[in-house]
């Protein structure tokens, strides 16, 4: 009877549900996010600014799905609570990929508007050597927003009480920062991304993916921050802050890879190889009959 009851109580642990959709979404993530960072740089259609400008937001999105993968999920299934002390750390690296995504997203915008609004410029705008410069620029401005947030303001962003979500330490330093310096920060950049996918939907109309990625970015921002200023159930802050906010990074690589020709094709590829395997291998069962009954005339008329 103690044993059944123990099984009963892991099965409804709210902590195991969690652990289990975060798992199921970051896992998602990485693997899409591996791929586009991968094989974009052997695609023939990605094999420009835009793809290597795609490969390095994935490659943030990547290292954020994967913590939240292998150290997020860990933490929360087995109620961890040295690994929640240190989670701070965790949280700094983060904030630092979410940054880099969305200073990738606004140069990937701009160069969709340069293509579109200054062809004869693009290739000087977007060579090779800008859009390094480019990236680096992104990750140094992540890498500055970090340092100043957590090392020169001591605000940690790590696991709350609750266990459940990221959070910014609960003072007047810390919640100022939290709302008025990354609130602020990352809603600038994200309207500025909008404006610039307005103006280039004005010359032209963008793909569905430009669209998508847009709007997957807005309703995370929503969510972040606005949406838990009207929440307390344990179960809505979750699912407006940390499950929300590793769906984006999870649909952001899969509206590249399942709205490009070439990733789909390289995706099926494996499935349609086995495809043909299973059915070059038909077993001709008729022949083998027609053999045995040839033999068994041959064998009564052989001679005592």
């Amino acid at each position: 009877m103690e044993a059944n009851s123990k099984l009963v109580m892991f099965a409804v642990n709210e902590n195991h549900l969690v652990a289990f959709l975060i798992f199921v979404v970051s896992f998602v993530g990485l693997l899409a996010n591996a791929t586009v960072a991968l094989f974009s740089s052997t695609l023939g259609s990605l094999q420009n600014s835009f793809g290597r400008l795609s490969a390095s937001q994935a490659i943030g999105e990547g290292i954020l799905t994967g913590l939240f993968c292998f150290f997020y999920v860990p933490t929360v299934f087995f109620s961890l609570t040295s690994w929640q002390e240190v989670s701070t750390y965790c949280g700094v690296v983060l904030l630092f990929c979410y940054d880099v995504c969305i200073y990738c997203h606004l140069f990937i915008s701009l160069n969709r508007l340069t293509a579109i609004c200054f062809p004869i410029r693009y290739d000087q705008i977007f060579s090779i050597r800008t859009t390094t410069v480019y990236i680096v620029i992104a990750y140094v401005l992540a890498a500055s927003s970090s340092f100043y947030v957590h090392y020169l303001n001591h605000c940690e962003f790590a696991m709350t009480g609750l266990g459940w979500i990221f959070m910014f330490e609960t003072n007047p330093i810390c919640g100022d920062l939290s709302l008025k310096f990354n609130g602020f920060k990352d809603i600038l950049v994200v309207s500025i991304i909008a404006v610039v996918d307005v103006i280039t939907l004005l010359a032209i109309h963008l793909t569905r993916k430009a669209i998508l990625q847009g709007v997957v970015f807005v309703t995370e921002l929503f969510s972040y921050f606005v949406l838990p200023n009207y929440f307390e159930n344990r179960w809505l802050l979750f699912f407006s802050t940390t499950f929300a906010w590793n769906i984006v990074h999870s649909a952001d690589p899969l509206i590249i890879i399942l709205l490009n020709k070439e990733f789909r094709k390289l995706i099926s590829k494996p499935f349609s190889k086995l495809s043909c395997s299973c059915i070059s291998f038909k077993p001709n069962f008729g022949r083998i009959t027609s053999y045995s009954g040839e033999t068994q005339p041959r064998a009564t008329n052989t001679p005592a």
